[in-house]
């Protein structure tokens, strides 16, 4: 299926779990290499694509530049510097160095590049996305470095614990979170009338009828129902990106009341089931 705008056809994305498998191989004769995971639209984001991008030691995929998209990078193997304009450096030097675990907010033109800076190619996946209504707010998100910290005290249960929510100049507000699930956990089924992308960092979890282990990429389009499972032996960790962009509309929304509806009559059902089928004291 497909959305139209401005005579220009773009694939609607639908939720769905992309397998990736890290580390993935540099283009030796480059340097480096993009490997795309999804581009196209959703009912809140206008366009917007990922991919994950290999380079080897001393290696940069572009120079000094700015685009109008915001973005994400999420470093997932091997060091890097992120490269900053003077004018924006955190440091005197104009470099950011990043290690596994952490990544950096670009907002919409923001000059910037990467280096690689060890022996090992570093793997780092991308998240790009615009919209055509802007917020304009004054306290709009700016470029941020920030370090993917899961709470080690959880033994049993699934837990999230935020790292930043704040609007964007394309978005009313850009959240992101990690989370915690325990094994035999999970998160029942509902819908949310905004755009999640999850990657698996550690462990795995079914979710969409399928299983997504380390690394693996998880699309939750606004407005379609999902929900997550550890089935697994071994804790699962996974850090959570919410986009809410555009407002839904009516149709969206009808939907999303529904299925509020339906999951709650559901729970009341299972939940007399149980009571029913629950063998009683003394017999």
């Amino acid at each position: 299926m497909t959305v139209r705008f401005r005579r220009k056809s773009i694939t609607r994305l639908h939720s769905r779990v992309y397998p990736l498998a890290v580390p993935v191989s540099p283009d030796i004769g480059k340097g480096w290499k993009n490997y795309g995971i999804f581009k196209g639209s959703t009912r809140g984001i206008r366009t917007w694509s990922c991919h994950v991008t290999t380079q080897t030691q001393g290696s940069r995929p572009h120079p000094l530049h700015s685009h109008k998209e915001e973005e994400i990078l999420l470093l997932l193997a091997g060091e890097l510097d992120v490269i900053l304009p003077e004018a924006h450096a955190l440091k005197g030097n104009g470099r950011v160095r990043l290690r596994p675990g952490q990544m950096v907010y670009y907002p919409s033109l923001f000059p910037h590049t990467v280096e690689t800076t060890s022996e090992d190619p570093t793997n780092y996946l991308v998240l790009e996305w615009f919209n055509r209504r802007r917020t304009y707010s004054s306290a709009s998100k700016r470029f941020g470095v920030f370090h993917i910290d899961f709470d080690k005290e959880v033994t049993d249960g699934f837990v999230s614990r935020l790292v930043f929510r704040e609007p964007t100049r394309y978005l009313k507000k850009l959240q992101c979170h990690t989370t915690v699930a325990t094994p035999g956990r999970g998160q029942e089924p509902h819908i949310d009338t905004y755009d999640v992308v999850l990657i698996v960092l550690e462990g795995e979890v079914e979710t969409l009828g399928d299983r997504a282990g380390a690394h693996d990429v998880i699309l939750y389009a606004a407005g379609e129902p999902h929900g997550m499972f550890n089935a697994g032996q071994k804790t699962a960790r996974l850090v959570a990106f919410e986009f809410h962009g555009l407002k839904a509309g009516m149709a969206s929304r009808l939907l999303f009341a529904a299925w509020s509806r339906f999951a709650k009559c559901c729970k009341k059902v299972l939940r007399l089931v149980r009571q029913r089928t629950q063998p009683q004291g003394g017999q």
